[in-house]
């Protein structure tokens, strides 16, 4: 399925991007309090040779949670997209995979490998003999999603605080958390199309999938955010 849309296309498209990018928390990797959002909009359509409005957003709320004993802190966050096809009456395509959502993995939606949510291709390698073969076929990306994380965490060491206007420790242990998890979402072909294509907007709860477990997490100025995470489906 992905083979069939290869080729060459071209693309002509505007779009809107606004982002935090950290600056109403104490940081910019590992935040401990404040609010982080961004927003995405993005029209493609003539010239180019595929059409669409694609948008999605997403916002995360930081929380001090029993600050003065553990410096643990609460983190929300919340996400969700959606792209829909326009032809500009025959003279554009549908997206193609390249402009589709995935959803999984670190960041994502932890507990899941990475794009391992979602639609899937056939398997094509599965043999005659071998029908119920255990690999998965490849990601096509979907039209709809919505994810959601809730986490708790805390320093793996005790440090001096931060006071307010002070650069982030360039120290890697000053800056490493222990957190536990748990995250959920789906991502679904789009519902709203009136060909068999689509899929139910019912399957929206149905097709969610969840997972929760614990991990580490860093960041420094210059590498960004790294964790490591182990998670139950």
């Amino acid at each position: 399925e992905i083979i069939a849309q290869s080729g060459p296309t071209t693309k002509h498209a505007f779009k809107f991007e606004y982002r935090t990018n950290g600056t109403l928390t104490n940081s910019k990797f590992n935040p401990t309090q404040g609010v982080d959002a961004f927003t995405e909009v993005e029209l493609a359509g003539p010239p180019g040779d595929v059409g669409f409005f694609k948008a999605q957003t997403g916002a995360s709320l930081h929380l001090p949670f029993f600050k003065n004993i553990t410096n643990s802190s609460l983190h929300l966050s919340l996400g969700g997209g959606y792209i829909h096809p326009l032809s500009f009456n025959g003279l554009c395509g549908p997206p193609t995979v390249i402009d589709k959502f995935f959803l999984g993995g670190p960041l994502s939606i932890r507990g899941f490998a990475p794009c391992g949510i979602g639609p899937r291709s056939k398997n094509t390698n599965a043999t005659a003999q071998n029908q119920q073969s255990p690999h998965p076929g490849d990601a096509l990306g979907g039209d709809l999603f919505w994810k959601a994380n809730l986490m708790l965490s805390m320093p793996l060491m005790q440090q001096q605080q931060q006071e307010e206007g002070e650069e982030e420790s360039t120290n890697p242990t000053d800056n490493l958390r222990l957190f536990g998890f748990i995250n959920a979402g789906t991502l679904l072909t789009n519902p709203f199309l009136s060909s068999s294509s689509g899929t139910p907007i019912s399957n929206i709860w149905t097709t969610t999938r969840a997972a929760a477990g614990a991990g580490i997490s860093g960041g420094l100025p210059g590498l960004g955010r790294m964790e490591v995470t182990y998670g139950i489906p």
